[in-house]
C-alpha cells in the first residue's frame, strides 16, 4: 500500500509539472504580429502560481522576426533577430515591460543596452554597447532601412530609407520624444510632413501634398498620419 501511495503521489507530482510547463500560445488582440508563449495552469488572472508566466515572446515583420526570452519584467532581456530566411539580424538585450491587469509583457526593441546588428551577407552593420552606438536594420536583400544613434540608452537621431533606397523619414529625439525639426517624405523624394517641435510659437506640423503645396484638409492630412505610422512600425 506503502509503495502504491507512493507511486500515486510521483505520477500526480509528475502531472502537475508537466501540466504547468505545457507551453500556452496566445497572440496579441491588439497586435496580431506579436505572440506570447507562457507556462502555468492559467487558473487565475494575472502571473502568480495559479496564473500565467511568459517566458518568451516573438514579434514578426516584413524583414523577419525576433525572439525574446522574458526573464525579468521591468528590466533588460535577451533577444534575437532573424532575416526571413533565418540568418541571423541582431542579437543583444533590450528593456521588457509589464502590461495590463495580466502583466504580460511588452518588448521594446527600441530601447537596448547593447547589441549587434548583422547585414543579410553576414557582415557586421552596427553595434550598441552600454546604451551607446549605432542600430542599423537593412531588408533582406540588402537595402539600408534604418540608421538611428543611441546615447545612454536613448533614440537621438534616426533615419529610416524605402526598399528604393530613398529617405523616408529623419527625426531628432530628447529623452525618448520627438524633438527639434523631424522631416518624412513621399517615396518620389517630395516632403510630407515637417514637423518643429519646441518652436516658441508651439508645436507645429506642415503637410504637403505629392506635387510640393501645402496641404490643409483636414481629413487627407489624417490619411497622411496613418501612413506614416505605419511607416514608423515597419
Amino acid at each position: 500500500m506503502k509503495r502504491l501511495i507512493i507511486s500515486a503521489v510521483v505520477i500526480f507530482g509528475a502531472a502537475i509539472v508537466i501540466a504547468y510547463n505545457i507551453p500556452k500560445i496566445i497572440v496579441s488582440e491588439t497586435d496580431p504580429s506579436t505572440v506570447m508563449y507562457f507556462h502555468g495552469f492559467g487558473l487565475t488572472k494575472g502571473s502568480g502560481i495559479f496564473g500565467l508566466r511568459c517566458y518568451k515572446v516573438i514579434i514578426a515583420d516584413q524583414y523577419g522576426f525576433s525572439e525574446i526570452s522574458i526573464l525579468r519584467d521591468h528590466n533588460y532581456n535577451p533577444f534575437s533577430s532573424f532575416y526571413v530566411n533565418g540568418r541571423l539580424r541582431s542579437r543583444g538585450i533590450c528593456w521588457v515591460e509589464s502590461m495590463g491587469f495580466y502583466g504580460w509583457p511588452l518588448p521594446n526593441l527600441d530601447r537596448v543596452d547593447w547589441s549587434i546588428y548583422w547585414k543579410p551577407n553576414g557582415d557586421v552593420s552596427g553595434a550598441i554597447t552600454n546604451g551607446c552606438g549605432f542600430q542599423m536594420l537593412y531588408s533582406t536583400n540588402g537595402a539600408k532601412l534604418l540608421q538611428a544613434e543611441y546615447v545612454d540608452h536613448e533614440r537621438r537621431h534616426v533615419s529610416q530609407w524605402y526598399p528604393s533606397g530613398k529617405l523616408k523619414s529623419y527625426k531628432n529625439y530628447t529623452a525618448g520624444v520627438p524633438s527639434g525639426e523631424s522631416t518624412v517624405y513621399y517615396p518620389s523624394g517630395n516632403i510630407m510632413l515637417k514637423e518643429i517641435r519646441g518652436a516658441k510659437s508651439g508645436d507645429k506640423w506642415l503637410w504637403y501634398d505629392e506635387k510640393g503645396e501645402r496641404l490643409y484638409d483636414v481629413s487627407k492630412q489624417k490619411e497622411l498620419w496613418r501612413v506614416v505610422k505605419q511607416g514608423m512600425r515597419e
